[in-house]
């Protein structure tokens, strides 16, 4: 089966921990992630795969081209920042497949790693699902639970989603290059949808419950942007590493007298 994975530098490792060069046909990174490029390229087992960039306005046409004669069976998309229009989704016999980071039709969207943290869930998983014209509403194909712990912060449930990702990918791989996939369409009565995180989200005040401000800070520690305060003269302060809730309870009680801060997350 010819297929094309449109990924990131780590959709790439995931695939590749998971499955083999062999199974690729094409790779496909974003114009608007050149830093993949880079990587990608540097990969001495990839470099007799064709390797592609989406445009994000110009050469579009030559790009479809591209595609279209590398003739796919399928499109597989890992951990990829651009949407694919219809007449790329149209172009393989087979359809195209994405691989999500929660639990569909839970979490659509963007940034679903961090805003399970934010939110204090208990569980998440991986979702391997059709796409189509919507935002990650597409058929589901197979589905696997993962269980958060309070410890865990965005570097440690990452790393969950890949062991995740790779284990579902051996598994139903077989299924999915032998078309013997039982599509089950979501239940939209569950949906909930999220945005792509703009750097004010990291925004909190010491006036906030404890364990707000811990979920924030676990979901957004390097190599993510980190949570952030002012502190009484007005001063940024960003938090990018863990800290445990008594931790934060301490610097609670420290600087709610100083905290100059009115917003919350």
């Amino acid at each position: 089966m010819k297929t094309i994975l449109f990924c990131n530098e780590w959709g790439i490792k995931v695939f590749l921990n998971a499955l083999r060069i062999n199974d690729l046909t094409g790779i496909v990174v974003a114009e608007n992630r050149p830093q993949s490029l880079k990587i990608i390229k540097r990969r001495k087992d990839i470099k007799k795969i064709p390797i592609l960039i989406q445009p994000l306005k110009k050469n579009k046409e030559k790009f479809k081209k591209f595609v279209k004669n590398l003739k796919p069976d399928l499109i597989l998309v890992i951990s990829y920042s651009m949407i694919l229009p219809k007449e790329i989704l149209d172009i393989p016999t087979r359809g195209a497949l994405n691989i999500h980071g929660s639990l569909l039709p839970k979490y659509r969207g963007a940034n679903a790693l961090n805003w399970v943290l934010i939110n204090g869930e208990k569980e998440t998983g991986v979702t391997i699902h059709y796409i189509d014209e919507g935002i990650d509403t597409g058929d589901i194909v197979a589905q696997k639970k993962i269980k958060i712990s309070f410890s865990d912060t965005a570097i440690t449930l990452k790393e969950k989603l890949a062991q995740t990702t790779k284990s579902l990918l051996k598994k139903e791989w077989s299924n999915i290059v032998n078309n013997n996939i039982k599509r089950v369409p979501q239940n939209n009565s569950i949906v909930s949808t999220y945005w792509r995180r703009k750097p004010e989200d990291g925004q909190f005040n010491w006036q906030m419950p404890a364990i707000k401000i811990y979920n924030l800070i676990r979901a957004l520690i390097k190599p993510y942007p980190g949570a952030y305060y002012f502190d009484k003269n007005g001063r940024k302060i960003i938090i990018d590493k863990f800290l445990t809730l008594k931790k934060i309870k301490w610097l609670q009680k420290k600087n709610k007298k100083n905290d100059c801060s009115n917003s919350s997350t």
